[in-house]
């Protein structure tokens, strides 16, 4: 059975990692990120324009909260981002390809992510968080190596992963990289009991 996980888990890594910037895994899928040693890496950062969460799920409170702490502003949504994007995002892209990070479900990333495409823009970074059972959720990540590095070791060390989500988004990294994956598991709380996965996600 041990078996069966990890090679499962390492086909979703594959899958994770191909959607991050397309054409740039090669050699990549497998490694996980791990140590305090690639955080340090020399890396332009670049400034989030706003940063949006699904106030449907209550892991968005602290994921805002530690985002706008950083000096980010927040955009709430509660599963729909069209009026973002008509009212906000696509009149910024228009003019300049600011950043954007959030929290959400899956349908906001999904669109974002494919208009983003026209804009010349792509996912940096993706997280996935999936509650595993009642004591434990998983996070399978891709994205720059000092992102992931740095998502695994805070998100191992202490609690709140939302929080821990928002301070890796709000500083990703941007530049050419290849992209790297990493899987780790941290406690269940009772804000995670909904069952349906979360994703962090930049575009940039």
């Amino acid at each position: 059975m041990g078996a069966v996980k990890a090679s499962r888990r390492t086909f979703l890594q594959a899958g994770l990692a191909a959607s991050v910037l397309p054409g740039t895994v090669s050699g990549v899928v497998g490694r996980v990120a791990t140590g305090a040693a690639r955080i340090g890496e020399p890396a332009a950062v670049h400034r989030v324009y706003k940063a949006v969460w699904d106030r449907r799920f209550p892991q968005g409170a602290g994921f805002s909260q530690e985002a706008e702490r950083r000096g980010v502003t927040t955009v709430a949504i509660d599963g729909d981002i069209t009026d973002f994007w008509f009212h906000d995002l696509s009149l910024q892209w228009k003019n300049i390809p600011v950043i954007v990070a959030g929290l959400t479900a899956h349908g906001a990333l999904f669109c974002l992510e494919r208009w983003a495409w026209d804009h010349r823009m792509r996912v940096v970074f993706r997280g996935e968080h999936q509650p595993l059972d009642r004591q434990r959720v998983g996070h399978l990540m891709a994205g720059h190596p000092a992102a992931v590095a740095q998502a695994s070791v805070l998100m191992s060390e202490e609690a709140d992963w939302e929080r821990q989500i928002a301070r890796v988004i709000t500083t990703c990294p941007a530049g050419s990289f290849s992209p790297e994956t990493a899987w780790i598991a941290t406690p269940s709380s009772s804000r995670d009991g909904s069952g349906e996965p979360l994703f962090s996600w930049v575009i940039a």
